[in-house]
């Protein structure tokens, strides 16, 4: 009786596992690089409005956009880009 519990317990990581792995790649590869998402930004602000569909997104690329310009910024600059994003 051991070794059939055994037996499905390997099955059972085993397809746990794959289906984890197709997850993870499935994700990969809906994820859009950040100049590319801050381009379409760019495009459609002027375009469609901010909506309840469309906020999430926005608001991640640009505190994601954001990050990544304070990340870039001399030191002495970072503080005031801060402020400006609070602003």
């Amino acid at each position: 009786m051991s070794k059939v519990n055994n037996r499905y317990f390997i099955f059972l990581v085993f397809a746990i596992s794959i289906v984890a792995g197709i997850f993870a790649y499935s994700i990969a590869a809906q994820q859009v690089s950040l100049p590319q998402r801050v381009s379409k930004l760019r495009v459609e602000i002027n375009t469609i409005q901010t909506s309840a569909s469309n906020f999430d997104d926005r608001l991640r690329t640009l505190r994601e956009w954001g990050d990544d310009l304070a990340s870039r910024a001399d030191s002495r600059l970072r503080s005031c880009l801060a402020c400006s994003f609070v602003r």
